[in-house]
């Protein structure tokens, strides 16, 4: 599965003037002191794009086929890492067979994409990071540049958690066509009518009732959220019958894939990536990720900053 995790990035400066509350002591990106955010990761980009160990961690890592739009102000691009140090043995799956070993000074570099918005005259900016099932780069990331940033600014580098809840107001009257049941372990007893049955699979899909070319949704997405619902109701029913609930909503040509059920679910933290990415070999193909990044980075970005140009530097006087 893959998906992406958000994260804001801002730095806190105690030395700012003005007023003493804490929230207004966030430097402006492009005035980190004499520093702009986006040159420092352009740079410390630049100057990784060979592959360096990280003993600590047995990782290794690099930047690949990274852009960097000055006029936007995004960097995006992939960050490649792998592990060593342990001995295995790499099967073929159709075969049964070992196609080769793996030795513990070998690595299987995997491709993660990065994507960083840096405004200008904003204290906050967006960072998506993607992530292979539970696997992810944000440790890694954070920890190697915030030391770069540190050294060079003496000021300390944050890269907070957003949750897509912030970003999801659109999305609230959107049509649900899909319910997926991850994990699905069956019904029993009183359950057996919902939705008009099911059946003992490890994972199960409800699909909206399509009546020639229109498609009768299973209800609005902000019913979701509205336990009185009946649609919040048979989702709080399905969450004990399987390990995930996951909800396809549609608005207009476009789909989003939401997680909704389990109270861990309810930060919608990691943003699943829609069934139309395009893969190429397993991973996601370069500018449709490109693409969907930037799809999701102008969500959080208007609600973040409502008003707010997002491209100031680009626009038409």
């Amino acid at each position: 599965m893959h998906s992406l995790l958000p994260y804001s990035i801002r730095c806190y400066n105690p030395s700012l003037t003005g007023d003493s509350d804490s929230k207004n002591k966030y430097a402006l990106l492009d005035k980190i002191g004499q520093f702009d955010v986006y040159n420092l990761l352009k740079s410390y980009i630049d100057s990784h794009i060979n592959f360096k160990i990280v003993e600590e961690h047995k990782q290794v890592f690099r930047f690949n086929s990274v852009v960097f739009n000055s006029d936007k102000r995004i960097i995006y691009g992939w960050l490649q890492v792998g592990m060593y140090g342990i001995k295995t043995d790499i099967i073929n799956i159709d075969t049964g067979e070992v196609d080769f070993e793996k030795a513990v000074n070998n690595a299987e570099v995997i491709n993660h994409f990065v994507y960083f918005y840096l405004p200008k005259n904003l204290n906050k900016g967006i960072a998506l990071l993607h992530a292979h099932g539970l696997h992810g780069v944000k440790t890694l990331f954070f920890e190697l540049f915030s030391k770069y940033f540190n050294q060079v600014t003496k000021l300390n580098l944050q890269m907070n958690p957003l949750s897509y809840e912030k970003a999801v107001n659109k999305w609230m009257d959107g049509n649900i066509v899909e319910i997926r049941l991850n994990k699905f372990d069956g019904w029993k007893d009183r359950t057996d009518a919902l939705f008009n049955g099911g059946s003992n699979e490890h994972s199960l899909i409800i699909k909206s009732i399509k009546k020639g070319k229109i498609s009768n949704a299973i209800g609005q997405f902000k019913d979701c959220l509205n336990k009185n619902s009946d649609t919040a109701k048979a989702i709080e029913v399905l969450s004990s019958h399987c390990s995930q609930v996951k909800t396809v909503v549609a608005l207009g040509k476009q789909t989003r894939i939401f997680t909704v059920g389990n109270s861990e679910a309810h930060t919608m933290y990691s943003i699943e990536a829609p069934d139309e990415l395009k893969l190429v070999d397993g991973n996601p193909e370069y500018t449709a990720i490109q693409e969907w990044c930037e799809e999701i980075s102008t969500e959080f970005f208007n609600e973040l900053f409502p008003g707010v140009v997002m491209y100031p530097s680009i626009e038409v006087p």
